[in-house]
């Protein structure tokens, strides 16, 4: 049986006792250059990612080939390199 919203106690709302303080700034304030080139790569038709093989819309930065971003940090931090 459906509750009616006529059915419920009414409610009421009070204001906070003080202020909301806003959530921290996150820590992480720059992206690394790697991912700066990312964050503007081209997009263009589905080819098969270099790594993965499954259809990508993104072109890597550096070769213009087709990448995943996923897959390209992927291989980035199995090599060690820094994102």
């Amino acid at each position: 049986m459906p509750v009616e919203p006529s059915d419920l106690p009414p409610t009421t709302t009070t204001p906070a006792t003080e202020p909301v303080t806003k959530k921290a700034p996150s820590k992480k304030t720059h992206r690394s250059e790697r991912a700066e080139d990312w964050a503007h790569t081209r997009v263009g038709d589905p080819w098969p990612c270099d790594i993965c093989g499954h259809n990508a819309f993104m072109r890597d930065p550096y070769t213009g080939r087709p990448c995943h971003l996923i897959c390209a940090k992927t291989q980035a931090h199995e090599r060690g390199e820094q994102w």
